[in-house]
This record gives C-alpha cells, sequence and structure tokens, in this order.
C-alpha cells in the first residue's frame, strides 16, 4: 500500500525536496517566549504548553510582528522556530530542519503567523482569507505529511496557521494520501495552487464567511477546522 508513496517521496528527494536528514548546525537559543528570530546564527526555542504557544502567536500577531514559522513538538513540550526570511506577507519554511525534526521525531505540529495591521491605536485589519493557508502552506503541508509517513507510518504531522481569527488546522484525509502520494512534486504544487483558488473564489460573493471558504477547503483531500485561541479570540477586531 506505501509503495505509491514511497515512489513520490523518492521524485521528491530527487527534486532536492527531501534531503536526507542534515546536521543543524545553528545552536539552539532557549527563550522565554516565541519571537520572530532574526538571527542566522541561533534557532530560538522555548519550553511551552501547545495552549501557551498559541497563546503567544496571537500576541505577535496583534503586535503586526513579520510572518513567523515554528514546529511544535508534543512530547517534548519545545517549540523551535523554523522560519527565515520573514516578512509581513511571507517566510520561509526552513525545509532541511523540518526534514531533520521529522527523521527524528513521530509526532510534529507545524505552525506559522499571519500578521495584522494595526490602522488605529484599538482597531486591526486584516484580510478574512489570512485565516485560511495559502497556496505554499498547503503545499508544505502536504509535502510534510507525506513524508512522515514515509519516516513513520503511525506518526503525526499536522499544521496550523494564526490569524486574528483564530486557529486554522489543515491536514490531508486519507484519501489524500493515497491520491497525492502518488503524483509528483509537480502536480502537488498545482493541487494546491488550485485547492487555494477555490477558496478564494467564496470572497467574491457580497457575503463574505470563513465557514463558506472552510467549506471550499473541505476537498475530501485536504481537510480544514478553524478553531478559537485558548481562552478565546482576543477583541477589538476589525473584519473587512
Amino acid at each position: 500500500m506505501l509503495k505509491p508513496l514511497v515512489c513520490s517521496l523518492l521524485s521528491l528527494a530527487a527534486a532536492g525536496v527531501f534531503p536526507r536528514p542534515p546536521v543543524v548546525n545553528a545552536p539552539l537559543a532557549f527563550e522565554s517566549h516565541l519571537t520572530v528570530n532574526d538571527r542566522s546564527n541561533a534557532r530560538v526555542a522555548v519550553r511551552a504548553s501547545q495552549e501557551e504557544g498559541e497563546q503567544e502567536i496571537s500576541h505577535l500577531i496583534r503586535q503586526s510582528a513579520p510572518e513567523e514559522s515554528w514546529l511544535f513538538d508534543p512530547i517534548a513540550g519545545v517549540w523551535y522556530d523554523c522560519g527565515y526570511r520573514s516578512h509581513y506577507d511571507g517566510v520561509e519554511p526552513d525545509r532541511r530542519f523540518i526534514t531533520a525534526m521529522i527523521h527524528s521525531r513521530k509526532y510534529l505540529l507545524h505552525y506559522h503567523s499571519h500578521p495584522a495591521e494595526r490602522v488605529r491605536p484599538n482597531i486591526l485589519l486584516q484580510p478574512l482569507d489570512w485565516a485560511l493557508p495559502s497556496a505554499n502552506d498547503i503545499n508544505n503541508m502536504i509535502i510534510g505529511t507525506l513524508f512522515m509517513r514515509h519516516e513513520h507510518p503511525d506518526g503525526s504531522f499536522r499544521s496550523r496557521v494564526g490569524s486574528l481569527y483564530g486557529v486554522t488546522e489543515y491536514g490531508l484525509t486519507a484519501d489524500g494520501v493515497r491520491v497525492l502520494g502518488r503524483c509528483d512534486i509537480l502536480e502537488i504544487r498545482e493541487y494546491a495552487e488550485q485547492l487555494r483558488t477555490r477558496i478564494g473564489a467564496t470572497l467574491t460573493t457580497k457575503r463574505q464567511s470563513i465557514d463558506d471558504m472552510l467549506a471550499a477547503g473541505n476537498d475530501g483531500i485536504v481537510w480544514m477546522a478553524t478553531l478559537p485561541y485558548p481562552g478565546g479570540t482576543p477583541p477589538n477586531l476589525y473584519m473587512p
């Protein structure tokens, strides 16, 4: 049953997406809170629960901090920053580090933030569709999930994006693993872009709804769900 998935992962490796686990030389710098790490000589790690980390992501979003990416190890209770080239509308995930972490751990959650813009002292602005993952985000989730299933068939790789509207979790269904496990890197990318286009098309109507976007995103291959932050969604939120 895993043969198509293994063949797909071999093609991904040939494309340079999944080199065998590298030696990640950046030393760990343990800090007390999640931050946007702009240092190239250290990888920030934070000991915190999943709930504590999600609350801190919500604070970074409200501070209009640039996008950042983290891996959360739920067994160890440690968050690792895994993004670089952070800016206000994107962040590059460190795929070599993520690959190494998947190789050595069976359970991981991949987070990233979508920042808000403070347009007035008490008003934050964020497009509604930033509540959901971009095409790049969906593509990264698919590749991470397939690699986890290859390395640890009973493991779990889950992806979450934080926005003003809450935390949206997204992943592959069993059919998604079966279907996309037979695809090559270009086909996976094309699927992610087409899915994101269908999600965005729901915003062309006068009535904009996260539920409508989620319905478009749950296509039987990918599933999505938006959850409130622990303790509730922060106040003074403006939904355009």
